[in-house]
C-alpha cells in the first residue's frame, strides 16, 4: 500500500530567510500519516537564504540527521565540533542529555537546502554525539544510517535505517521489505516511480504492507531521494 504526501500538502512556514516544508504535522488534516512513521516523527525540507540560519538553541533526547540536498550549512555545537556540512553529506546529531548548537549558511551568495529529520531515540538519556558522513557517489539504493557502526553510515540509536537513492534517467532499483517493517521516501530531486505510483520533487510516501519497493525514473529525468526503512511498533 502506497499513501502519497503531495509537496503543496505539507505544512510550510516562511520566515523570510528561512522556509520550512514539514512532513509529518498533527496540524495538517490532508496528512495521512500526520503522527509520523513510528520514531520518524519529521521531515522538514528547510531552505536557508546567503548568511542566514538558526542561533544557538537546545535540543534533547532526539536523533537529528540532516542531509545536504544543496549549498552547504555551518554547524556549531557545545560538544566543540565547528564543521560545515556541503551537498550530498549526512549529520547526525544525538542530543540525548542535552546540547545546544547553530546552524547557518556559510555563503554570502547562494541559498540552501537541506531535509532535516528528527527520530526519537530506543532509550532517552543517552550520551550527545556528532557524526558526519560524505554520502558516496553511485547508483542505486546506499545505505546511509543505521543502527550499527557502517563504513557509509552514520549511526541511529534506533531501528531506523536511512539509504540514498540515486537514479539516472531511465534506470531502475529495488528494496526488501522483512516482515512487521514500512517504509518512507521522500523525494528531494527530479521524479520517481514507487511501485508504480508517481511522485514529483518535495513529494512523500508511505510503504506498508509490501514484501518490496521498486523505484524507477522515466527516461528524461533522473532521481535524487531519502528512503527510510523503520520497525513497525508491536
Amino acid at each position: 500500500m502506497i499513501r502519497l504526501l503531495k509537496s503543496d500538502d505539507r505544512i510550510t512556514s516562511d520566515h523570510g530567510t528561512v522556509a520550512i516544508r514539514r512532513t509529518f504535522s498533527a496540524n495538517n488534516p490532508r496528512d495521512p500519516h500526520a503522527g509520523g512513521i513510528g520514531p520518524l516523527i519529521s521531515i522538514a525540507e528547510t531552505y536557508i537564504a546567503p548568511s542566514a540560519g538558526f542561533p544557538m538553541h537546545p535540543h534533547r533526547d532526539m536523533e537529528i540527521v540532516s542531509f545536504m540536498a544543496d549549498g552547504a550549512m555551518a554547524h556549531r555545537d557545545t560538544l566543540g565540533n565547528g564543521t560545515v556540512i556541503g551537498t550530498n553529506e549526512i549529520q547526525r546529531m544525538s542530543a540525548g542529555t542535552g546540547i545546544v548548537h547553530s546552524e547557518f549558511n556559510p555563503s554570502d551568495l547562494e541559498p540552501c537546502r537541506c531535509l532535516q529529520i528528527w527520530i526519537l531515540p530506543s532509550q532517552a538519556g543517552i550520551e550527545p554525539s556528532y557524526e558526519q558522513k560524505k554520502v558516496p557517489e553511485r547508483d542505486g539504493v546506499t545505505l546511509i544510517g543505521a543502527p550499527d557502526a557502517q563504513a557509509d553510515a552514520v549511526v541511529i540509536h534506533q531501528d531506523v535505517t536511512i539509504h540514498a537513492v540515486r537514479l539516472a534517467p531511465g534506470a531502475h532499483a529495488a528494496h526488501k521489505l522483512a516482515a512487521g517493517r514500512q517504509a518512507y521516501v521522500q523525494l528531494a530531486h527530479g521524479q520517481l516511480f514507487v511501485n508504480g505510483t508517481a511522485m514529483f520533487a518535495g513529494d512523500g510516501a508511505a510503504i506498508d504492507n509490501e514484501q518490496s519497493i521498486v523505484l524507477h525514473t522515466p527516461g528524461d529525468s533522473p532521481a535524487r531521494a531519502l528512503l527510510f526503512d523503520v520497525r513497525i511498533a508491536s
